[in-house]
């Protein structure tokens, strides 16, 4: 039997549809729907690796995955005409390429790129419901900048990421890495840039939740983040991890020509 190639799919989707790229049981997922559309295609089971999870409601605007067949009848320069009549209007396969063998959309990547929109507008329009977060009190925006560089380099962040139980916290390494998190205002809209090797469950929105609730004065100071990176307890309050509407994977990063 021929060695099976490999194919590598540049996508979109908008996620309010579904819990998340990773498949789950009974749930509408991004990979499950992928793994679907597939096996159906090629007649057999095709199992679908993405360049990292992404939340429950979040989105992807350059999201890269891959699988592996040893069919080969349906050229690559076809495949996404092919799958982009087959899946939902949400999910959408901008190309498809052939990287070789050696690739793999998950392990092969160094790093992924997320942003975080934010309105601050008194009436948020309704066309971007679910698209992104209302923030309707007042940010200090010098104090969000002072917040955000906080988190770059190397740290163990189990304080800033949820859905883990203590098991799992026990014997997985919840130190992560990133390389860069900054934010830009756009007139009413606040924009967030994180840059990382990769990111725990729920970790951008909590590191946002958190530097959000500095930069409202609402109980949490640029000190008690320091701390907490340290290992003292994030003090209780106001903060929580802000909803995953406005969170949306940018790009992964491959060593690879346009990297």
């Amino acid at each position: 039997m021929a060695e099976k190639k490999t194919y590598s799919l540049i996508l979109s989707y908008e996620g309010s549809a579904f819990k998340g790229w990773h498949t789950q049981a009974n749930v509408p997922t991004v990979q499950g729907t992928l793994n679907a559309v597939l096996s159906e295609l090629y007649n057999k089971k095709i199992f679908v690796w993405g360049a990292g999870r992404t939340d429950s409601g979040a989105h992807a605007l350059q999201y890269v995955a891959h699988f592996r067949t040893h069919n080969d009848c349906i050229p690559a320069k076809n495949l996404a005409t092919i799958l982009n009549g087959k899946l939902p209007p949400e999910i959408r396969i901008y190309r498809v390429e052939e990287p070789g063998n050696k690739f793999h959309a998950t392990f092969s990547c160094l790093a992924r790129s997320y942003c975080y929109i934010l309105y601050t507008g008194k009436i948020l329009p309704p066309i971007l419901h679910k698209k992104i977060y209302h923030e309707r009190e007042k940010i200090n925006l010098s104090l969000l900048k002072e917040c955000l560089p906080l988190f770059v380099g190397v740290h163990d962040f189990t304080q800033f990421c949820y859905g883990y139980t203590e098991s799992e916290k026990a014997n997985k390494t919840m130190g992560r890495r990133v390389d860069s998190f900054r934010v830009k205002q756009y007139g009413d809209y606040l924009v967030f840039f994180i840059k990382g090797e990769g990111f725990l469950r729920g970790m951008i929105r909590t590191l946002i939740g958190t530097s959000i609730c500095v930069a409202k004065e609402g109980g949490m100071t640029v000190e008690d983040l320091k701390n907490s990176l340290k290992g003292a307890p994030l003090p209780g309050g106001r903060w929580k991890p802000v909803p995953a509407d406005g969170l949306y994977f940018k790009r992964a990063h491959y060593i690879r020509k346009g990297s």
